[in-house]
Order: C-alpha cells, then structure tokens, then sequence
C-alpha cells in the first residue's frame, strides 16, 4: 500500500503559494504526464493520518454528528523540513490524502483520493514533524450569528438599544416556524422590538397570552420611527426587510411580550443549508442532490437562534425533525440523509477479509434494550409563561404554560420481550402533531431487533467509492446467523492509514 499526502501552505514573508508533496516508502518523481509533472514526492512520511465519521455519536441512531481526525508525521531527521514549520502558514488549507495499492508515479491517476481535511498546526521536535488536523464540521462550531447590538440608540431614535440593555448582545434570527418567542426590546421609548435580523413574517403578536391585531406594514425601514405611522392603541405594525424584521407597538403592553413568526422556507433539509451557508460554508461545498432529495419530507419546523448558538447546534436542532444527520464526506462536501432500512448493498464484506468482527448494540437506549415508549416532543414554546391574563383563550392559555407538546407511541412487543425496556424521550423542532406522530411511529420501529456491528478489514482503495456513511454493505460470517449475508447500513467509519485498516460500524 503506497500513500501519498499534499499539504497547501502559503510563505509568510513572500504571501506566495506552494504546495508540498510526501509520500511513504522510497519517494518518487512524478512521470511527465502527471499533475504536477517532474515533481519529487518526498519520502518523509512516517505516519498517515486516521479518521473516524459516524452518522451519529457512539453508535446511536439519533443524534449530533460526529466527526474526527487526528495528525500526520513527517521525518525531519535532518531538520530540511524546519522551514516548513517556520516560513510557511498552513492553518486552514488543504491537506490530501491518496492512496494506491501498488507504487507508482503517475500522479493522481493511479492513486484514490481517501480523505480531504484541513491543517490546524505544524509543530516539530528533532525527529519529525506534526501536522495536526481538523474536519470541517469545527468550521461550525461557532457562534452562528455575528451581527450585535451597537447599544448606541440616542432615545427616542435608534434600533440598537442603548448601552445599559442590548450592548453587544447578537441579534436573533429565525429560521422555519417559531411561536411565542420573545422579540428584544430595541426601543424602549417608540416600543419597537426586534423580531429577526433577517426578513420574516409575524403571524400573531400577544400580551400576557392575549392577542393583539395588526395594524398593517410599514413600506421601508425609516418608517418605524416616525411618529405620524404609529400604530393605533393595543394594535401592532410590523417592518420586515433587509434590515431585519421589527415590530412596533401603538401602546405599552400589559405584560410578557411574546409572538409566533415564520420564514417562507420551513423544510429541514432547506433550513439546514441556509443555516449552513450563512455559518460560512461555500455553496460549492454543499451537496445540492442530497439537500433535493431530503426536501421530500416537507414538515414544516423552525428554530429561533439567539445568543451562543453555534451553527451546528442550530442545524441539528432542525435536523431533529426528520432524524436527519449532517456531515462532511472524505472530500469535504457537506452530505445529509437519514437513518432507513438497509437496502441494496453495495459492497459485500466475507469472514476471510476481517481483520477483526464484533456483535454491538446500539445507545439509543439503556444497555441497548430497544425501547417500549418513544416521545417525540415537538411545537417548542420559547417563553412559558405563568403571567397570563385571564383574559387569554384557554388554547393560547394551555399552550403558553407548557414548553412542548409530547407525541407518544408504544411497542408492545418491546414491552413484552424485554421487562426492562425504557421510555425515550427525544426533543425535535416539529411543530404539528400529525407530523410528530408519524415521525415517532417510523423510528421506533428503527429501533426494534436492530444491532450494531463493527467488522476491520484490510484497505483497498476500490472499497472507498463502494462504502461510505448511509451506503449499504452485506456481510457474511460463519456466526450469529450471518452464513447467508445479511445486509446493513454503514452508519460509522474509521480510516487507520498507519495500519492500513478501514473499520466499518454497520446497522440493521
């Protein structure tokens, strides 16, 4: 097995490009009609890097995504590589791994492309290099929204609040379908309140549970403030545009201001990647079939971003209402699907290729028990409330108390087969019952009879188009009843180039 590793980097002093190539064994230069020709690929590679991807963490069947990789060793001996540890910036840029199953030096043909990620640090002692890494996901795992409060209103003007309230707090964001969240206070003398600092619509506005109307829209964002616009008494108008979307009020409320909003687009899979996309991630780096095809399940959900929330946080908190996952596949490109049955499999795996074979369970629930109740909690109220007037509807009244309605479904046969299967319970940002209800009836069905098993193999680079996460693999052993194959779905994957194993989590 014969691998190859690029690392971009840029020089600090001359803001110039370059691009090193290693490689294992003796070293080789390229042939004149790879790419780059006539290139010398430096024998220093000590240590490939490993990977790990799971479809969700610790061989759960819902959850975050989880993603990890590790560093790449590089001799340096003989010190020829310090300048790549001092003369050059390699933070963020590429690093590529290739492999092939014999030498050669037609470079990239004969060579698979097994991993993409990003170098974090390149730091050295007097033997080698370390070149730590990073997935691509850590690109999400901050705060989603940039855009704060300046603070710096001079009242009664002003949308930013004044120093002593909003001062560097972030402005809020909605995404899908949201009720009773409480917009910020960002005038406090003409009562104009921030919904959103993007475009959206206010489908009801109440205080302390009682609802108020409308009193129309304002045309462009200058009207808000003036005066001759105001709303009428216990009326509200709303302002939604590029500026954000704004509510202002025709008299004080009597207490908890709270509102439902929406955005046009409610569908998981589109939230996610407008989510992904305003938390940095190139266009071209998204998976548009993948997004399509998800679009198929329509229900509508949201999640209304405040404060901290990284952007992956927000996208799996949308991902929850269809059991999505999220993550980016070896060549950096942001992938979503969800859990089903295994189906066709596209690669068959025989007890003489492993290296290593285990029966596991899955988390999902305690000791891997599949579960007799699962609740799917859905329709989130943002702001319960016990200052309701008495006024309120007793429907607004009911809900408002409570943060989340709950859809319940039970297997009997869990029930009967196991006298110690739990309950589960798992939040989702649905928001109609109907939606929830199916949602929880198709996965505790997932979660019936179903195990986990990890098989190692030896790496060959034809498996690596084959088999990857949410792909479908058979697997045939002489035990636990798997003489005849049995196909499941890969839902986790370690690449160890050092020992040249591949180890795959498969589910079913």
């Amino acid at each position: 097995m014969e691998y190859v590793v690029t690392i971009d980097a840029v020089n600090i002093n001359t803001s110039s490009p370059k691009t090193f190539y290693f490689s294992g064994g003796v070293g080789f230069t390229s042939s004149p009609s790879s790419s780059p020709a006539n290139t010398f690929f430096d024998p220093r590679l000590n240590r490939p890097y490993e990977s790990r991807r799971d479809m969700f963490d610790k061989s759960t069947t819902y959850g975050a995504v989880s993603t990890g990789v590790g560093e790449i060793t590089l001799n340096n001996t003989d010190g020829f590589l310090d300048s790549f540890c001092t003369d050059y910036a390699i933070n963020g840029r590429d690093v590529k791994v290739y492999v092939s199953e014999n030498w050669s030096n037609n470079f990239p043909a004969d060579y698979t492309l097994v991993g993409k990620v990003k170098a974090v640090l390149a730091q050295s002692n007097d033997k080698a290099v370390t070149v730590s890494l990073k997935d691509k996901m850590k690109d999400l795992d901050k705060p989603l929204l940039q855009s704060k409060y300046l603070g710096n209103n001079l009242l009664p003007f002003g949308t930013e609040g004044v120093e002593d309230d909003l001062k560097e707090s972030r402005k809020p964001r909605v995404y899908g379908r949201v009720m009773n969240i409480s917009p910020y206070f960002v005038n406090t003398a003409r009562l104009i309140f921030q919904v959103s600092d993007k475009p959206c619509a206010v489908t009801a506005l109440y205080s302390r549970g009682v609802g108020w109307a409308s009193d129309g829209n304002y045309a462009a964002f200058a009207d808000l403030q003036n005066d001759a616009l105001e709303p009428a008494q216990s009326k509200y108008k709303v302002y939604s545009g590029s500026e954000g979307t704004y509510i202002r009020l025709g008299s004080v409320p009597a207490g908890t201001l709270t509102c439902d909003a929406e955005t046009s687009e409610q569908r998981a899979s589109e939230l996610v990647k407008a989510i992904a996309l305003d938390g940095g991630i190139p266009i071209d780096d998204i998976s548009n079939s993948d997004f399509a095809a998800m679009s198929a399940y329509a229900y509508p959900c949201g999640v209304w971003v405040t404060e901290e929330t990284t952007t992956v946080q927000a996208m799996s908190i949308v991902a929850s209402a269809i059991g999505a996952y999220f993550s980016f596949d070896r060549f950096g490109v942001l992938r979503i699907g969800r859990l089903e049955l295994p189906t066709t499999a596209t690669l068959s795996l025989y007890e003489d290729q492993y290296m290593a074979f285990d029966l596991m369970s899955t988390s999902d629930a305690d000791d891997g028990i599949p579960a007799k109740t699962l609740t799917l909690l859905y329709a989130k109220n943002y702001t319960p409330q016990t200052d309701l007037d008495d006024t309120a509807a007793s429907t607004r009244s009911s809900f408002a108390k409570i943060e989340y309605r709950k859809a319940v479904v039970n297997s009997a046969s869990a029930a009967a087969l196991y006298a110690n299967a739990p309950e589960m319970e798992l939040q989702t940002s649905l928001i109609n019952y109907v939606d929830a209800a199916f949602e929880a009836a198709r996965r505790i069905e997932l979660l019936q009879h179903k195990r986990v098993y990890s098989a190692t193999v030896r790496i060959a680079p034809e498996m690596f188009p084959q088999a990857d996460i949410g792909e479908c693999v058979k697997i045939y052993h002489s035990r636990w009843g798997l003489s005849n194959g049995k196909v499941l779905r890969v839902i986790g994957m370690t690449y160890n180039f050092f020992l040249h194993e591949i180890t795959f989590r498969l589910w079913g």
